[in-house]
């Protein structure tokens, strides 16, 4: 079966859950619950060496269940009463609206969180104590106004949802606009944090999240009209595709960020087209690309061909290989801070 097969297979059922009480010797957490900026943002490396020391090691991932939830209450409360607590087996979901609703979605990520890790098997994982956490706001002014204590000073292109890393704890915060939109939003971000594990190029991870957010949400696929192929060609030269491999272009504030997406997700068509039948090769090549190289070297060992030659088919004759010399400094994204989430110890 080919991989867009693969990613087109329908969600499965999810399960009732019920909310679980606090571990035995779960400690008193109040004084990590600290408020800065006007949000509840938690001294995370404090509460990891509390939970160490008070509950046994099979107590670890409740407590952090717990932990999160003590934090999401806190915010709840600084948010007003519009807003809502649920709970699944692997999700925490704050949020203005409807409960009935976002019930829905909730049990949807369950089955999404099920179907990445089973279409990208052995590549993606879901490794880390405690559940996903995600935030969503109901409008662009409070959803910045959060994400700015993560960011330094500076201008940065805009954005629907994030995959927080900084602090300590992953989670991801993103706008209700609208219901729809926001689980799409979370599917991708939840992709993300599947592959954070891996030192993958951020096109690589653009793309298959990209990939994963339309075969699980619906939506339109990448179209590559007469217009964006003009675009692709008047902004793309020797220079600028350093930039694309480095993932630097994506924090362009002119239309670079756009095309950097769409280049993305060209490469990974065409990837998919070529290998449609040799997805294992596909999902060795996700394994072994690494941010340093831009993929390069994992391109060559599993396609036997290089990234410029993929570019090349669509942008003509150029200069688009590799250049360590004029490329900037690989791109990782945000700081990755040792926390529940991102690791399998805590703190």
């Amino acid at each position: 079966m080919s991989l867009l097969k693969e990613l087109l297979k329908p969600l499965g059922k999810t399960t009732p859950f019920q909310v679980q009480p606090p571990p035995q010797g779960m400690p008193d957490l109040d004084e990590f619950l600290t408020e800065k900026d006007g949000f509840c943002h938690p001294d995370w490396a404090g509460i990891g060496e509390r939970l160490s020391q008070s509950l046994r090691q099979e107590d670890e991932h409740a407590g952090w269940v717990w932990a999160s939830r003590c934090w999401l209450e806190k915010l709840q409360q600084s948010l007003g009463l519009e807003y809502h607590l649920l709970e699944s087996q692997n999700f925490q979901l704050l949020y203005p609206g409807t409960p009935k609703l976002q019930g829905y979605r909730l049990r949807e990520l369950e089955g999404a969180l099920d179907q990445i890790l089973d279409r990208l098997d052995g590549v993606a994982l879901d490794e880390g104590l405690g559940k996903h956490v995600a935030l969503i706001f109901p409008d662009q002014e409070l959803y910045y106004q959060y994400i700015s204590y993560f960011y330094p000073e500076g201008d940065y292109s805009q954005s629907g949802g994030l995959c927080i890393r900084a602090g300590g704890f992953v989670h991801f915060a993103l706008i209700e606009d609208p219901v729809y939109s926001s689980y799409s939003t979370l599917v991708h971000e939840l992709t993300h944090d599947c592959l954070s594990h891996l030192a993958i190029p951020l096109w690589l991870d653009e793309a298959l999240a990209i990939r994963m957010q339309l075969s699980l949400c619906g939506g339109e696929e990448h179209v590559l009209d007469r217009e964006m192929k003009e675009k692709h060609l008047a902004f793309w030269n020797a220079e600028r595709i350093q930039e694309f491999w480095s993932g630097s272009s994506w924090q362009r504030q002119d239309e670079g960020c756009e095309l950097s997406y769409s280049l993305a997700m060209i490469l990974w068509g065409k990837i998919e087209v070529l290998f449609s039948k040799d997805v294992s090769r596909i999902l060795s090549f996700v394994r072994e690309a690494s941010v340093e190289d831009a993929g390069e070297s994992a391109c060559q060992q599993q396609f036997d061909f290089s990234l410029a030659d993929l570019v090349m088919d669509f942008l003509g004759e150029g200069d688009w290989g590799i250049q360590p010399e004029r490329r900037s400094e690989p791109f990782h994204g945000e700081e990755e801070t040792p926390g529940a989430r991102n690791d399998l110890e805590s703190l």
